[in-house]
């Protein structure tokens, strides 16, 4: 098979969940420490929803009013953390990595009559005061059984998007042997003081805009998973169903936000000797 290991920017898309209410922030010292549960974190992501564009490019469609741009990654479980990198083409010839880091999709197989893929998540959110009154929030998420995917594009272009590397949860709920693996999530930001709803990070993606006093620190991103190999004629040279490997890693300051990229960036997918 042809070499599916490539090194470039990055972008992140982020899934559907819903919000917490939050407190008020405590009156602590410059430099105080806060600990916060992981689900914190989880809970805030995906509540950005992305108007469709008029008119509708094809292969995309709206789920609950939102613009789902990549159906065959993420299907009805609309946006997801997704690997991508590239040189000059953001959407053409290189592979979008998928990885349910939030069970998101492990949720919806379920719910739809598939398996329960036994998803686990552990980590913290940690808060420290800053002299202006913000807080730099660290986040730690690991996750286990994480359903792992890959596609060749991304249909927001109007492409069809072969799988590549596992099974998309429709797949999975048709009755596809899920690919699952293993994340570590690290994200650093600034947040608008202690025990301050945390952001839905989409708001870092593409022409989203933070909310005022919010900003991206750096993301760390890590993630191993076992599953099948699916041949593409011309693109992935090799027999449908082989044993493979999907490594995910990015890292680094943003490149102006989470859309433009990160400079680390790898997304390997190669068979299992």
């Amino acid at each position: 098979m042809r070499d599916r290991s490539f090194r470039g920017a990055s972008m992140g898309l982020f899934v559907l969940v819903a919000a917490l209410t939050w407190g008020t922030a405590p009156s602590l010292a410059q430099g105080s420490v806060n600990i916060r549960p992981i689900s914190d974190f989880i809970n805030a992501q995906g509540t950005i929803c992305t108007p469709p564009p008029n008119p509708l490019p094809p292969l995309t469609k709206v789920v609950n009013g939102c613009w789902d741009a990549i159906p065959v990654e993420a299907n009805t479980t609309l946006n997801f953390l997704a690997e991508l990198t590239y040189n000059t083409s953001p959407y053409f010839g290189f592979p979008w990595a998928l990885v349910d880091y939030a069970a998101l999709a492990a949720k919806y197989v379920k719910s739809q009559g598939g398996p329960d893929l036994k998803t686990t998540m552990s980590g913290q959110v940690t808060e420290r005061l800053l002299a202006d009154g913000r807080a730099e929030v660290t986040v730690t998420l690991f996750t286990s059984n994480a359903l792992s995917w890959a596609v060749d594009q991304c249909e927001c272009a109007g492409g069809p998007g072969n799988v590549l590397f596992g099974s998309t949860p429709d797949e999975v709920v048709q009755g596809a042997t899920p690919a699952l693996g293993d994340s570590y999530f690290k994200i650093v930001l600034i947040n608008t003081g202690l025990n301050a709803p945390l952001p839905d990070l989409f708001v870092f993606v593409g022409e989203n805009v933070p909310p005022p006093g919010v900003s991206l620190v750096s993301l760390d991103f890590r993630s191993s998973a076992a599953g099948a190999l699916h041949y593409v004629p011309g693109e992935q040279d090799i027999l449908e169903g082989t044993p493979g490997k999907l490594t995910v890693a990015e890292m680094g300051p943003p490149n102006g936000n989470a859309f433009h990229g990160f400079p680390a960036a790898v997304v390997d997918i190669k068979p299992i000797q």
